[in-house]
């Protein structure tokens, strides 16, 4: 079966990193895990992964690169394009309504997109910024709003995303729903919009 590319949408404290994790330990028929790094100009963080590359400015030769709220980001279709000749399946974080729509027009009928969601409260998702070293009242405003404008994006182009996952009650759950789609005869048809898995009702306020 041909490899998919895989790409993961989710707002900060949504468990997109974990999700990454997850997956780059899962296989099935259609996925084998090539986790591609992006490039940031924004400072390193202790919660980075494997996912993240932190370079001053963003290398020429990434032809895929969005900007964020004054922080830019790229990647090189090359390094996508390597893992799919050689079998696997590359996995790459995007938060960008453009780059979604490049890579899918780039590499149409082999790109799918998880979309990853948790409703977090406004205080845990101050602790969240705490921790990732934005302590002052601005940033955190900043990454607040920027959260907001991300989870639209399901709402807005909900044809770019082909799953939604729920991060409402644990990881253990949220595992329980990437193996679902791993194990998916076939990824749902772009035509299909996103989709929601069944879950449990969010009791938690998470």
């Amino acid at each position: 079966m041909i490899p998919r590319l895989l790409t993961v949408t989710g707002a900060s404290g949504s468990g997109k990193s974990e999700l990454v994790h997850m997956l780059s330990q899962m296989t099935s028929p259609w996925f084998k895990p090539h986790l591609v790094p992006k490039f940031t100009t924004r400072q390193p963080r202790y919660t980075d992964g494997d996912e993240m590359t932190c370079v001053d400015s963003i290398p020429k030769d990434c032809d895929i690169a969005y900007e964020l709220y004054g922080v830019r980001y790229g990647l090189r279709r090359c390094d996508l394009w390597e893992p799919l000749m050689n079998g696997l399946s590359p996995i790459v974080i995007l938060n960008d309504q453009q780059a979604l729509t490049d890579v899918r027009d780039q590499f149409s009928g082999i790109a799918r997109s998880i979309f990853i969601y948790r409703r977090v409260s406004p205080e845990i998702f101050q602790e969240l910024a705490r921790e990732r070293g934005a302590e002052d009242e601005e940033e955190y405003l900043r990454r607040l709003q920027k959260a907001a404008d991300i989870n639209l994006l399901r709402e807005d182009y909900p044809y770019l995303f082909d799953w939604t996952i729920l991060n409402v009650n644990g990881l253990k759950l949220v595992k329980a729903q990437a193996k679902v789609i791993l194990e998916s005869d076939e990824p749902l048809h772009i035509e299909r919009g996103a989709e929601v898995l069944d879950a449990p009702t969010d009791r938690g306020g998470q």
